[in-house]
């Protein structure tokens, strides 16, 4: 039996990461004009237009959590990550709104050319991509909001030998990566450099933040540079080590 433990810091849903910076105007560069439409109960519009030396149209969405019914969620472009197609496992706004049954979306993550978030992404409590060191996260649980940095930390128990330090989750593995993979990452990607593959049978995900997951080995194979890697199947996770962090995956 084999475990994976991977912790964070806080203990709240993580949803986006985002920074904001206004110039402030003096009140004779500026005239404001505010505009407020009720979308349903609990979710509120605001448009302010900022007129003067320096003009600016802000949309604002007020959500009252406390509201019955009203929830925010984090969707996943395709519903799963994946660099794959024309666009790159990359949606528009509108359809994953409509898939999610959205009354209102915002593109609030980062991401690289790729849908591939780049930061701390949650959806429905299961754990999809690690946090970054240097950029905050919007955390709601229940009915209360946080910020604040997240510090991510992940290891890879065999059931012989020394843990192995995870250094992310469902993205692309570069030399020296050892990343973790779960049936969310769908891309189709050759090995960068040699690499080690994983593959851990009878996972109790889906992969939450702070909670042990357990599973058994199926297999463990090496990749030479080039070959293509596995795809992560239903019900499976696997561990992946590129370049010399592979070795300590190989069996002794």
């Amino acid at each position: 039996m084999s475990r994976l433990s991977l912790k964070t810091s806080l203990p709240c849903l993580c949803l986006l990461a985002f920074g904001l910076v206004l110039p402030t105007l003096s009140s004779a560069q500026q005239e404001i004009r505010t505009s407020t439409k009720q979308l349903a109960p609990g979710v509120t519009f605001v448009q302010e237009m900022r007129l003067g030396t320096e003009p600016m149209i802000i949309n604002l969405i007020k959500v009252d959590l406390k509201e019955k019914g009203v929830k925010v969620k984090y969707g996943q472009a395709r519903d799963v990550i994946t660099l794959d197609g024309e666009t790159k496992g990359r949606e528009v706004l509108p359809e994953i709104a409509a898939r999610q049954g959205a009354l209102v979306a915002i593109n609030g993550d980062f991401a690289a050319y790729s849908a591939d978030p780049l930061g701390l992404a949650v959806r429905d409590g299961e754990l999809l991509s690690e946090p970054m060191d240097y950029r905050v996260c919007l955390g709601l649980k229940g009915k209360e909001v946080s910020m604040g940095k997240l510090f991510g930390w992940g290891a890879f128990y065999p059931q012989k030998g020394n843990p192995i330090t995870l250094t992310g989750i469902n993205r692309y593995p570069h030399a020296g990566d050892v990343i973790l993979w779960t049936p969310t990452y769908q891309a189709k990607i050759p090995a960068e450099r040699k690499a080690v593959v994983v593959c851990i049978k009878e996972a109790n995900l889906p992969l939450k933040p702070s909670q042990p997951l357990t599973g058994k080995i199926d297999y463990v194979s090496p990749y030479e540079l080039g070959e293509p890697l596995p795809q992560c199947p239903p019900g499976c996770v696997m561990v992946v080590g590129v370049g010399e962090a592979g070795n300590p995956l190989l069996p002794a």
